[in-house]
């Protein structure tokens, strides 16, 4: 094979390398953004059927076992609003 062909051969193989990367990166952001979306769209659901027992059963608070997130509380138990009154008090 002539040193020109071989080197033609080079960048073609380049090229294609370079489109394979391309192809896998697309495939991967897209397969991300899917699995993004379906989580949102489980997290909404979960949401409103923990909602609805918590307040059935007259729940404070329910927290989650496997990573610790707390997914309702009551709002009586929000305290928000006093801590930002007694940090006004202490830092005007």
């Amino acid at each position: 094979m002539s040193p020109d062909a071989k080197e033609s051969k080079q960048k073609d193989f380049e090229k294609k390398q370079r489109d394979y990367s391309y192809s896998v990166q697309y495939v991967r952001e897209d397969m991300q953004k899917a699995e993004n979306d379906a989580r949102i769209a489980i997290l909404r659901v979960l949401s409103g059927v923990v909602d609805t027992i918590a307040k059935d059963k007259k729940y404070d608070m329910i927290a989650e076992k496997s990573n610790g997130g707390i997914l309702f509380v009551s709002k009586a138990l929000d305290i928000t609003d006093e801590v930002i009154t007694e940090l006004n008090k202490v830092k005007p």
